[in-house]
């Protein structure tokens, strides 16, 4: 007969527990132990292994997380009741505190997987009683662990969609002033202000809410001057991002992206976002020289500035060309210098690279390459088949050792793979939290 030690201290929870029909007819035992102190805790629980055969029979502990205790609950009583042989079925406390978050890492690098927060749910705890947690239900876990943790980064992005981002701001503003100062240079630049509304403000359609750059709407009325150059950029791995983590974290990525660039330009430039994850850069007044240093430092800014989007790291190609004789041929300029770098043998190797010049021209006779789409396809479809074998050899080792425990055999070479197995999965799920 399996027992159930119910160690909480919560009496609603014991005595729910302790009448429940579900587990007598699953033929537990519970035990509601009296104890002050771990140590009288862990008497009792090394006792009641003491009468049982684990191997047969299975003994789970449900314990919860006393405040402030974190580091000596695990190791004066998670620890060492685990060691017995327990199957430990953990009330860590409110999912948003540091603490608790702590408490979760720790647990799950001693193989506990059985999580339920809110102490007083009583049903929920006697399901994950009765239903041991898996892979999937971490995974679970973790997905909402990392939701909460960007959970107010997005609401700052939603917060700001009906207002342009400070930065653009603060580069409206720069941009004024400069205008005062330099006014006999002003017919250099179609400003902003001047183009549109008499009174210096800018129609909500021609600010994109998300990132604060300027829309394609707005570009494509606009009169750039004599001089000038034009970059092209393109987010290299967006849609695996959008598609895998998330449209919330692409919206995430495209926000701080465009943050970056704002960040690193001057008053007079302008800012694109061109479509959904492409973005355009005129830069008056620069030769081409001076627009790939420009680029060559946003690519180092995004660098830090990216958010933590795993193994699917964004990054951008670009491409660079001078006036031309009008605009959009300079656009198409850049653009075909963009694309000619991001299809290439390099931009597959490497998720971001070094902007390339509108006058680079693909060797004669060059084979086609596939797509960075199509090669991240496959290289996805390999890693999830790698992942899935992994997860079904960890189960069948796993089943085969504690059959042959069962039945009193001892194969040292299963349980040496169990064993590695078991870091391999606590190094990973430590990581992923």
């Amino acid at each position: 007969m399996p027992k159930l030690l119910t160690a909480t201290k919560i009496s609603p929870l014991d005595i729910f527990l302790s009448k429940s029909e579900e587990l007598k007819s699953k033929g537990f035992e519970v035990i509601i132990p009296a104890f002050n102190n771990y140590d009288e805790l862990f008497t009792v629980a090394a006792e009641v292994v003491g009468r049982e055969d684990i191997s047969v029979s299975v003994p789970v502990a449900v314990l919860s997380s006393a405040p402030g205790k974190g580091k000596a609950f695990r190791e004066e009583i998670i620890y060492p009741i685990r060691s017995l042989g327990y199957r430990i079925v953990l009330l860590p406390g409110d999912k948003a505190e540091d603490s608790t978050k702590e408490l979760v890492r720790a647990a799950a690098g001693m193989g506990i997987f059985d999580f339920v927060f809110d102490p007083y749910k009583g049903e929920d705890i006697l399901f994950r009683i009765l239903n041991p947690a898996t892979l999937a239900d971490m995974g679970s876990l973790l997905e909402e662990h990392k939701r909460t943790e960007h959970e107010e980064d997005i609401k700052n992005i939603k917060k700001n969609k009906n207002r342009p981002a400070i930065a653009h701001w603060l580069r409206e503003v720069i941009g004024w002033l400069l205008k005062q100062k330099e006014s006999q240079m002003s017919s250099d630049v179609c400003s902003s202000k001047e183009e549109e509304k008499e009174d210096g403000t800018l129609k909500n359609s021609e600010i994109d809410t998300l990132t604060g750059c300027y829309t394609r709407a707005y570009f494509e009325k606009f009169r750039p001057p004599e001089k000038y150059s034009v970059v092209f950029i393109d987010l290299d791995q967006f849609k695996p991002v959008n598609d895998i983590l998330g449209h919330e974290m692409g919206d995430r990525v495209l926000a701080a992206f465009g943050q970056t660039i704002l960040e690193n330009i001057k008053g007079k430039d302008v800012v694109v976002r061109y479509g959904g994850d492409e973005f355009v850069i005129l830069l008056p007044n620069t030769s081409r020289v001076d627009a790939e240093n420009v680029v060559a430092n946003i690519k180092v800014a995004w660098e830090k500035a990216a958010p933590d989007t795993g193994n699917l790291k964004v990054g951008f190609s670009s491409g660079v060309s001078e006036e031309k004789e009008t605009l959009a041929d300079a656009l198409k300029t850049a653009d075909r210098a963009m694309y000619q770098i991001k299809n290439s043998t390099r931009q597959v190797l490497l998720p971001a690279l070094q902007p390339v010049t509108a006058e680079a021209v693909v060797a004669p006779g060059e084979p086609n390459l596939e797509t960075p789409l199509q090669v991240t396809g496959k290289v996805l479809s390999t890693l999830i088949k790698i992942f899935t074998t992994v997860i079904l050899f960890s189960i069948f080792i796993w089943f085969s050792n504690s059959f042959f425990k069962v039945i009193g055999v001892k194969i040292p070479l299963l349980e040496a793979i169990e064993k590695v197995l078991l870091n391999l999965w606590k190094d990973l799920l430590i990581g992923f939290l």
